[in-house]
């Protein structure tokens, strides 16, 4: 079951890299930084003390852990963990893992990594590893390390109920089929679209990968220094004859 959903999922998937056009390099990284500008993080009075436990569970949803895999390295069951997290959030006021994460940096919970990476492009490395490179018509942004934590969602998701979400998966498709003999107003497209909503809500955080810290600065800055206007080569240099 899991090597089937691997494979569906892969054949599926176009590229590890996100491309961005020229056109529009610009305006995703005035949007990262006006939307930090807008929300601006606060940092209320915790309802206790944090505990050692607390703080190592809030470290693995930091770097991207699991469940499972921060059970794994503490030596815990993975029903102990869950209790840590909602102890964890009550006393931090939070309803989010990304919520905890912006909380317990800013109570220096969390030590944010403010050194760039010295190889390739690498500019946001918690919880997700972001890269960002130049390409001719614009920038690729890879995201291949979120993906790889979805695929792994999705993996513990077969184990747990293999039958059922394949049934799922195999629902869908179905559904997207319909949606595209239908077209984009039919029933089948919105239904198609709220159940893919409901599986990235499960398994992707709503597809939304979170930045925090220095870091979104840096991803902005990096965008910004992509999309800046390039020198065109005359054919002299270029080489032509």
């Amino acid at each position: 079951m899991r090597r089937h959903v691997r494979t569906v999922l892969l054949e599926q998937a176009d590229k590890r890299d996100l491309p961005l056009t020229a056109k529009n390099v610009n305006d995703l990284a005035d949007d990262i930084v006006s939307s930090m500008e807008a929300r601006k993080v606060t940092v209320p009075a915790m309802a206790g003390p944090i505990t050692h436990m607390q703080r190592e569970v809030l470290h693995g949803i930091a770097i991207g852990e699991t469940t499972g895999q921060t059970a794994l390295r503490l030596c815990l069951s993975e029903h102990t963990v869950k209790s840590h997290k909602r102890h964890l959030y009550a006393r931090l006021r939070v309803d989010t893992g990304g919520e905890a994460v912006a909380i317990g940096i800013g109570l220096g919970l969390i030590r944010v990594d403010k050194k760039s990476a010295s190889a390739g492009q690498l500019v946001v490395d918690g919880p997700f590893r972001v890269s960002v490179s130049a390409t001719p018509t614009g920038a690729s942004v890879d995201v291949s390390h979120y993906l790889a934590s979805v695929l792994l969602n999705l993996a513990a998701a077969a184990e747990e109920d293999g039958g059922g979400l394949l049934a799922e998966l195999v629902g869908l498709a179905e559904l997207a089929r319909s949606a595209q003999a239908q077209g984009r107003d039919s029933h089948a497209a919105h239904e198609r679209d709220e159940r893919v909503a409901g599986l990235l809500a499960e398994v992707a955080d709503e597809g939304r990968i979170p930045v925090y810290g220095p870091q979104v600065g840096r991803l902005a800055g990096a965008l910004r220094e992509i999309a800046a206007p390039r020198p065109v080569p005359s054919q002299r240099e270029a080489g032509a004859a």
